[in-house]
């Protein structure tokens, strides 16, 4: 409800600032002195009317109009250079521009004065009573927002017919693909045999790994056997291991004898002085040569019992080498039995423990 209602230089208006009482508020006076004028002014300030300048007071530059409200203030300013509409409430001042001959939202909002309802001419029709029952019916269904409510209403009936017709039309698609989904009953059987074929190659890999480490024993295996290749010479030459122990058995023994024959030697100077006169006698020199060819037998022997030692040694190794391949090939035979099954699980055929199904 408009309070009140003051401004400048509206036609005959100079200067007015009227206060409104609720209900009804009567005008009086002589012809010419501002009635219809202060009337014009809340129509200027709310419905953004009379367009153009005539009603500009003569002499003047701009009109300025304001209407007070409840909430709030409208001004209302026109004029060559000034175009402007304001609002002030307790929460904001805004200066509203740039909007033709209409009139801005929130100045309609804060007022809420309809031209129809709210403002009767002098020559109109009295309202509502001289209309015609179509006219009356518009009138309140604008009042209402009916015809707001029917666009609504049949937007919405042309959503409800738009999504009845996709919702038919993506059930009919619906049947189809569960339809076509029939092709593929067997896709949980085709998942377990990818599951299958999947660990079967796991366990491919792992015996690939298996072989893989069987080739180094077997590689190992082959060096062993070349070094016993190379022991057959004196398998030959009928030097038995038997005896060959037995010969390192009696090695401690011939040890002694040999560190006793090099004490000989060393003093071997010394005997050869005390002999020296026994040398000029044949028998005596003989002798000597003897004993002496016995010291180079002896020297001999020693050298070739370390060489048995060192074949002993290389012997054994090459033995106990050749137990530890013989274990890990047992051990992967039992494993292989193991990793092989006793039928294909593909194709449900005895597979045999030396052949892979392909």
């Amino acid at each position: 409800m408009i309070k009140g209602a003051r401004g400048t230089d509206f036609q005959a208006l100079a200067k007015y600032d009227v206060e409104l009482h609720p209900g009804v508020n009567c005008f009086v006076g002589e012809s010419d002195v501002g009635k219809s004028a202060f009337l014009k002014t809340i129509k200027f300030v709310s419905q953004n009317r009379p367009s153009g300048d005539a009603f500009i007071r003569e002499g003047q530059d701009f009109v300025s109009c304001f209407l007070d409200v409840a909430e709030g203030s409208v001004e209302r300013t026109k004029g060559e250079k000034k175009q402007v509409y304001k609002i002030v409430t307790e929460k904001e001042s805004k200066d509203l521009t740039a909007f033709g001959t209409s009139v801005p939202e929130e100045v309609s909002d804060l007022l809420r004065l309809d031209p129809e309802i709210n403002f009767q001419g002098q020559f109109d029709k009295h309202f509502l009573l001289s209309w015609t029952p179509g006219e009356v019916g518009r009138f309140f269904n604008r009042i209402v927002n009916l015809e707001k409510m029917d666009y609504a209403v049949s937007s919405i009936q042309k959503t409800v017919n738009s999504l009845s017709a996709d919702i038919k039309a993506n059930e009919a698609l619906l049947v189809e693909h569960i339809s076509s989904l029939d092709q593929y009953t067997d896709l949980d059987e085709a998942a377990n045999q990818v599951n299958a074929l999947d660990q079967l190659n796991a366990e491919t890999d792992k015996i690939k790994e298996d072989i893989s480490g069987l080739s180094d024993l077997l590689d190992n295996s082959q060096t062993v056997t070349g070094r016993l290749e190379d022991l057959k010479p004196y398998k030959g030459a009928g030097v038995s291991v038997l005896a060959i122990r037995d010969l390192f058995g009696m090695s401690a023994v011939a040890q002694k004898y040999i560190e006793d024959i090099q004490g000989i030697l060393k003093s071997r100077e010394q005997v050869e002085k005390a002999l020296s006169p026994a040398k000029r006698m044949s028998k005596c020199s003989k002798a000597i040569e003897g004993f002496q060819e016995g010291i180079a037998e002896i020297q001999t022997i020693q050298k070739s019992m370390a060489e048995i030692e060192a074949m002993i040694s290389s012997y054994t190794k090459m033995r106990s080498a050749l137990f530890s391949v013989e274990a890990e090939q047992a051990e992967f035979i039992a494993e292989r039995e193991k990793l092989i099954p006793d039928e294909c699980p593909l194709c449900k055929q005895p597979v045999g423990r030396e052949v892979f199904c392909g």
